[in-house]
């Protein structure tokens, strides 16, 4: 059997703290959290520094105390492409949406109350038009999106059996496994003992690898290559039968070997 230094370009240091806080972050969140809190909730935002009601210093604390403490947090989402920055950044807010919403509602009444007639009616009927397209919307397209994860998920049960045992690159698969689609045991490829591999068949004489390469953004490309890396050391120490290989999604490619002891 072949040995190998634990490199940690390949197996990175399981001590990494992960994320902190800093000016980096800052810069790179700011422009983020404003179009979070401007644009996906309308005037958020806005509407909160020109509230005028009960406890106005409390609710723009209630604000502006999250909104900079996770502006400073390096935690943006970007590593999932820009796109999925837009959900994944911006969720971190979703405790201030209930506040926002509120201003925004306020300001727009006393707004409202000064209008006339004609100019209330057509105003609220453009804002009942917009938050009924916006709300139909929604639930096509996060059904469109969230075909992807189904079939990862799907994959991952269909082609491992019953209390087996699954070592994957969790960074990227962790949130498809759970006991409640089936029981599995599960191991993070990066704290597992390649030379002493055997330890994986204590607890079950099936054993699987899954790694799941994604390329829609440069942290996860860099991961892909990693994944290539630890597949021939892999193959050079224990024997693997390739069980499923498909690209689900047009930047997600899923591959399932079984380990035989």
């Amino acid at each position: 059997m072949r040995t190998y230094a634990r490199s940690t370009e390949v197996f990175p240091d399981s001590s990494d703290p992960g994320y902190g806080f800093s000016l980096l972050g800052a810069k790179q969140n700011l422009p983020l959290y404003l179009l979070a809190s401007v644009i996906f909730v309308p005037g958020g935002l806005i509407a909160t520094f020109f509230y005028r009601g009960p406890h106005r210093w409390e609710i723009i604390s209630a604000v502006v105390l999250p909104l900079t403490f996770f502006t400073f947090y390096e935690y943006s989402g970007r590593e999932s492409g820009w796109l999925k920055g837009l959900i994944l950044g911006p969720r971190l807010l979703i405790p201030i949406v209930p506040i926002l919403t509120f201003s925004v509602a306020n300001v727009t009444m006393n707004w409202l109350s000064k209008l006339n007639k004609r100019a209330k009616t057509a105003s609220a009927a453009f804002l009942v038009i917009t938050a009924t397209i916006s709300s139909s919307a929604v639930h096509p397209i996060m059904d469109e999106w969230s075909g992807g994860p189904r079939a990862i998920r799907d994959a991952l049960y269909k082609h491992t059996p019953e209390r087996s045992v699954i070592v994957s690159n969790l960074v990227a698969t962790k949130k498809f496994l759970n006991n409640i689609y089936g029981e599995r045991a599960i191991a993070d490829i990066y704290e597992v003992e390649w030379d002493d591999y055997s330890t994986l068949f204590r607890n079950s004489n099936t054993l699987y690898l899954a790694l799941l390469d994604r390329s829609d953004s440069a942290f996860w490309k860099k991961q892909s290559l990693r994944n290539e890396a630890i597949i021939e050391i892999v193959n050079g120490m224990i024997p693997i039968e390739l069980q499923f290989d498909q690209e689900i999604a047009p930047s997600q490619r899923l591959r399932i070997w079984l380990i035989k002891d």
